[in-house]
């Protein structure tokens, strides 16, 4: 989960929403101010998170001259969900993004990114289809299902709740994230996390949890995806460890960013060094892409 040290929304970004096939999420965006037609960007949180904890990256992406989008995933926050476990899944989340996408990329191709269990969630979009999809990045994400205390604190959730119900949800995730160590937030964001747990769905909630907690290990069918892939994480990540997700990359055969000083949430902790990474990441992908289009036309028109 990731903890956003300010929720307040910079003058370049806005509130909006993504209507797709698969229905409508809410989101934050930014543009940029030349507007600026390149491939823009979806960052999909983790669990338990929303669309703020990409706030400190939406301005400098739009900056750098590229649109930018957050989403709350179905269940997530200010994005209603059903009640029934299977909307939840990694694979039914996973076409959520899909339409994600395919709205996005009417005009051309979109660069994904995954936080966490969002990247479990994005993978299974990108194994379903790479159509429109122009790179892919796992941020703070595993191979497989979730290991040390976010998954004990998953388990202990999914305990809980078979004995007491959907009702005490809001209140055993904001006892997790008391013991989490370091400095206690400022009012402002406990009052923040609090509205996020109470408000998004105890149904999403439990069964994301068992979601991350039976994930199998899909990284080999992912190598075969043909989109570039970056592989992003901090240095003290305590949810996957650093030496699993660089594995991961070298399976993946992926390019691989590793940040000095951060932990589970680069967007959080070290978000202009991360916002550097990805726009480096993505204009080579178009570069790429572009010059592979210009060779096609080419042998098209000899």
């Amino acid at each position: 989960m990731s903890r956003p040290r300010s929720v307040e929304l910079p003058p370049t970004v806005r509130r909006t929403s993504l209507l797709t096939g698969r229905g409508e999420f809410a989101a934050i965006r930014a543009d940029p101010a030349d507007g600026s037609d390149r491939a823009p960007a979806l960052l999909v949180p983790g669990y338990s998170g929303s669309k703020e904890d990409f706030l400190a990256l939406l301005e400098p992406i739009a900056r750098a001259g590229r649109p930018v989008l957050a989403v709350d995933q179905r269940g997530q926050y200010d994005t209603p969900g059903p009640v029934a476990p299977a909307a939840y899944t990694t694979e039914a989340l996973g076409h959520d993004v899909c339409a994600m996408v395919d709205e996005l990329a009417r005009d051309g191709a979109v660069h994904l990114l995954g936080h966490s269990f969002g990247g479990l969630v994005t993978r299974s979009a990108v194994l379903e289809s790479t159509a429109g999809v122009a790179s892919f990045t796992l941020l703070a994400s595993g191979p497989a299902r979730v290991v040390g205390v976010r998954q004990r604190h998953a388990r202990l959730l999914v305990e809980v709740v078979s004995r007491f119900g959907p009702s005490v949800v809001a209140t055993t995730m904001q006892r997790f994230e008391a013991l989490r160590p370091g400095p206690k937030p400022s009012e402002e964001i406990a009052a923040f996390l609090r509205r996020r747990y109470e408000t998004s769905s105890p149904h999403a909630l439990v069964a994301m949890a068992r979601a991350v907690l039976t994930e199998p290990d899909r990284v080999d069918e992912l190598a075969g995806a043909p989109v570039p892939k970056l592989v992003a994480y901090g240095e003290d990540d305590d949810t996957w460890p650093p030496a699993v997700q660089a594995a991961m990359a070298e399976r993946l055969g992926a390019r691989h960013a590793v940040f000095p000083g951060a932990g589970h949430s680069p967007n959080v902790d070290t978000p202009a060094e991360l916002a550097a990474t990805l726009v480096a990441f993505w204009d080579e992908a178009d570069a790429v892409a572009s010059a592979s289009e210009a060779l096609a036309d080419e042998e098209a028109a000899s």
